[in-house]
């Protein structure tokens, strides 16, 4: 009897229709490194150097936004086990602050947060391949770059759409290419430094200009150079046992990124100055001219690589977002759905699709990545505060993780100086992104808040949906996110009890 019901179980749990449980600790690695290391460190570590004028200096701050990182990321080690969801930042405040103020945050992650940098990273990817084409640079107002990205996007979208797996292999593949790249950077360095080529890396901290102003830009280029440590949250329904697993792929991944990160600032610091660094557009561009010689042309397809990976883990992650946000009920129904073949968020990476190809064509993207970093750290700031406000609304939620609370405390008010100092420094910016957020307000209430929607409505809305629904084949996914919620509180009284 008893090999009978767990074979009925059995049969039950393979023919549920939900995303399943397919990625590893590999897995999760693979998303958390491959989304933080994006184009930044090829490109950029400039933001830091410009700020604080010497090398050692620089190093602190890379070294102080890896450490920092880590500690956000604990935070959301936190909230991710108490709420094993989906959905990231925005299950987290919805759950904390209620409906409207999680709308507000979905809304700002629905057009911002997410297509943008897809957009831009997508351009980067195809301005840096297109560099072994010239011919191409006679097209007009790029659209060589604009049609080369929206293939990548697209690619990587059905990739997306047919296969976690596949996605999730192509993160570890593209991964290993840009940690490949990194370490060529670091070997060749300290090659350099190991035939006596040492004079930039002395009196390291010579000409620095360190004050509250250069410290808090210089850790803001280098926080922004780690962003990606919160994306495995929007996967943890499909992370295999997330109680382990989360935790310790954040820390595997932030402890790599990091000690890559500071290798690799410390390489560029012994071939090139300071001054070249600074004048420099790429400085592993600049960097692979000056040390690999007639291989110096392998440098710009690692730059793409790397940025195709971070796409794809971009990808893979945020369109979770939309599939929790519709299936909470603040979007339409139809992007709750998933495939019943591929069991994969189909609509919501459609819809991402199509927002981040609208941005990529029609919009200033470079206007919107200025707005971007002011919207994260709301949201940031915000989440924060949905972790300390849990443990005092909700002091009895099962919390396999408790992290000490002078982290939480710390990393919020860091966190809102940052908001704040923005406000300061940008007040133009701010309001626009503010302005943007304040828009969602009177859409909350009236797609979401108001219920009573005349039948008309109604009876057309449901006829799309079930059209969309048809064509897409594509059902209403189930989900173990409560089942897990309801599990844990089981096992503390077992505990008790005992």
């Amino acid at each position: 009897m008893a090999s009978e019901g767990s074979q009925q179980q059995q049969q039950q749990q393979q023919q549920r229709v939900a995303l399943k449980k397919e990625l590893t600790l590999m897995h999760g690695v693979a998303v958390i490194v491959g989304i933080i290391i994006g184009s930044g460190i090829f490109l950029s570590p400039v933001g830091v150097i410009r700020e604080v004028k010497s090398v050692g200096a620089s190093l602190c701050i890379w070294a102080a936004s890896g450490v920092f990182s880590i500690l956000g990321a604990l935070c959301y080690a936190e909230l991710g086990v108490a709420i094993p969801k989906s959905g990231g930042e925005y299950i987290y405040i919805k759950e904390a602050f209620g409906p409207l103020i999680g709308f507000l945050t979905l809304w700002t992650i629905f057009f911002m947060v997410c297509a943008v940098p897809t957009a831009a990273s997508a351009l980067i990817f195809a301005e840096y391949v297109l560099r072994g084409f010239p011919e191409t640079a006679c097209m007009p107002d790029g659209w060589a770059a604009k049609l080369l990205g929206a293939c990548a996007i697209s690619l990587l979208t059905a990739i997306n759409c047919i296969n976690v797996k596949w996605a999730a292999k192509t993160q570890i593949i593209f991964t290993g290419c840009k940690l490949l790249a990194l370490v060529i950077i670091i070997i060749l360095g300290f090659i350099h430094v190991g035939k006596g080529y040492s004079n930039n890396l002395q009196d390291a901290f010579e000409g620095s200009d360190i004050n509250g102003k250069t410290l808090a830009f210089g850790f803001y280029a280098g926080f922004w150079a780690y962003g990606g440590w919160n994306y495995l949250n929007f996967l943890i329904e499909e992370l295999q046992n997330p109680y382990r697993n989360l935790p310790l792929a954040i820390v595997i991944s932030i402890t790599i990124v990091t000690a890559v990160y500071l290798l690799a600032n410390v390489a560029y610091a012994a071939v090139l100055s300071p001054e070249q660094i600074i004048s420099s557009n790429a400085v592993a561009i600049t960097f692979a001219n000056d040390k690999m010689g007639p291989a110096a042309f392998l440098m710009p397809l690692f730059v793409a690589i790397s940025v195709f990976g971070a796409i794809n883990g971009g990808t893979m992650s945020i369109s979770r977002v939309f599939y929790v946000g519709a299936r909470e009920g603040q979007l339409p129904e139809f992007l709750a759905m998933i495939s019943y073949k591929q069991l994969t968020p189909l609509p919501s990476l459609i819809v991402m699709l199509i927002i981040s190809l609208a941005l990529l064509f029609l919009a200033d993207i470079w206007t919107l990545i200025n707005l971007l970093g002011f919207a994260f750290n709301i949201i940031l700031t915000l989440t924060m505060s949905s972790l300390l406000y849990l443990r005092y609304s909700r002091p009895n939620l099962h919390r396999p993780i408790k992290i000490p609370l002078p982290i939480p405390v710390f990393v919020l008010l860091w966190c809102f100086g940052l908001v704040a100092m923005t406000i300061y420094q940008a007040p133009d910016q701010s309001l626009k992104c503010l302005g943007f957020i304040a828009v969602g307000i009177p859409v909350y209430f009236l797609c979401v808040a108001w219920e009573r929607k005349p039948a008309s409505f109604q009876r057309r809305y449901h006829g799309l949906t079930l059209a969309l629904q048809k064509v897409f084949m594509v059902v209403t996914g189930e989900t173990q996110a409560d089942e897990d919620q309801e599990a844990a509180p089981k096992e503390d009284a077992a505990i008790k009890s005992e």
